[in-house]
């Protein structure tokens, strides 16, 4: 069974939280991140960007830019922005996001690289090797994981009831975010809640991977890296930090599909392909698809809705999409590198649809279902993969609100 291990936490001092942590970096453009830098000197996002705007900076992957990274860590420790927990804890984590009216609980662990390996925490998504390569590099000069791998697991009543009563406690934290999103963090170290706590999730048969499947192989490749090719061992290397939360809680929307085509488009012949699939209806307006099976697609300037006319219960809609509509209508095949296609999160939900319309350079917008949990359980207990882009995923998690160190200061 999947092993979960508590840890001692180096995070925010108290009173710098707020200013400390951070949204993921890939989610800055250019402007956002040189004013964040530039009128924030707490956020974490100065560690990851260490010589932002210099002009001898270092090239991003680069050793030297991840020695710069572990350098400004060590400066942020130093000057007390960090403190480090005296013992090995586990931590119960909530964002509520007060606009939406969602909740996610859920506990920040160590889990480990062997799980991964075996096959017990699981995977439904296909990695590059490239970008595990250049994280494994990360991973071994930095010495630190400051954002957790999100997984999630099938609900069990003994995890929900231990939460609700460390929650009774006053928070180490308890801040909001410019985004409206509340984040409140406990501390789980007395030894019968960590028992509890690790004897529950350690019964469950496995975890599953809903966001950082790069940062699993990663930490998978580092391990063996440093162990000369074995796993096992209680090293903090052998470990990589996650955040679990039970499948119930977890939000998950579609990756619409959105295409900017090279040649003139005939409505008339697409249409006539997507009758082999679909029942065409077409549509006065926008809409979003609320079932499988069912999909929404613009082409130059119609809208219809499509449904399939035969439904497969394992073939998951955005698998359908492909197969019926991206590869014999449009030859598009390699959903990575392909020019022509681009991808919308359907958290910007319809106002995001019909705000990408307004692009006269839009040939071709296909809205999807949302993949559901179980499916994502089904596909990776099958041992298969999504296409990319797949799911959009919540919660979206906060750098260094919890940073597990591979390395001794």
């Amino acid at each position: 069974m999947p092993l979960v291990r508590p840890f001692r936490a180096i995070r925010p001092a108290p009173d710098k939280v707020h200013l400390v942590v951070s949204r993921s970096y890939i989610s800055y453009d250019h402007e956002a991140l040189t004013h964040k830098l530039s009128s924030n000197l707490y956020s974490f996002i100065h560690v990851i960007n260490p010589d932002h705007g210099m002009e001898d900076a270092a090239r991003p992957g680069s050793k030297k830019y991840f020695k710069k990274v572990r350098e400004k860590y060590l400066e942020f420790y130093g000057q007390g922005y960090f403190i480090q927990d005296e013992r090995p804890a586990f931590y119960i984590y909530r964002q509520h996001y007060e606009n939406q009216g969602r909740a996610f609980t859920g506990l920040i662990c160590a889990t480990s690289s062997q799980d991964y390996v075996d096959g017990k925490i699981k995977k439904h998504e296909l990695t590059l090797s490239k970008r595990e390569k250049m994280f494994t590099k990360y991973l071994n000069i930095t010495g630190i994981n400051a954002e957790p791998v999100l997984l999630t697991y099938r609900d069990r009543k003994d995890v929900e009831v231990i939460m609700d009563e460390v929650k009774k406690d006053p928070p180490l934290y308890d801040f909001t975010t410019t985004d409206m999103v509340r984040h409140s963090l406990w501390r789980v170290d007395d030894e019968q809640n960590v028992i509890a706590l690790r004897n529950a999730f350690e019964e469950m048969q496995s975890f599953y991977i809903a966001d950082g499947h790069h940062r699993c192989a990663s930490s998978a490749r580092l391990t063996e890296q440093v162990n000369g090719g074995t796993y096992g061992t209680e090293a903090p290397h052998d470990f990589f930090m996650s955040y679990l939360v039970p499948a119930s809680q977890m939000h998950i929307e579609a990756f619409h599909r959105v295409l900017r085509l090279d040649a003139e488009l005939d409505r008339e012949e697409v249409l006539e392909g997507l009758r082999d699939s679909f029942h065409v209806q077409p549509l006065d307006e926008v809409e979003i698809p609320n079932k499988h099976g069912e999909l929404y697609i613009y082409i130059s300037g119609c809208h219809y809705r499509l449904t399939a006319k035969e439904i497969d219960v394992e073939l998951l809609d955005v698998e359908l999409c492909s197969r019926a509509i991206l590869e014999p209508l449009f030859d598009i095949t390699d959903l990575r590198n392909d020019k022509r296609i681009h991808f919308l999160s359907g958290n910007e939900g319809l106002d995001g649809v019909q705000r990408t319309l307004r692009d006269e350079t839009v040939d071709v917008l296909i809205a999807l279902y949302p993949t559901q949990v179980k499916e994502i359980f089904d596909v990776a207990d099958r041992g298969e993969t999504m296409p990319p882009k797949s799911t959009w995923v919540e919660p979206k998690l906060r750098s260094a609100l919890t940073i597990y160190s591979l390395k001794k200061h």
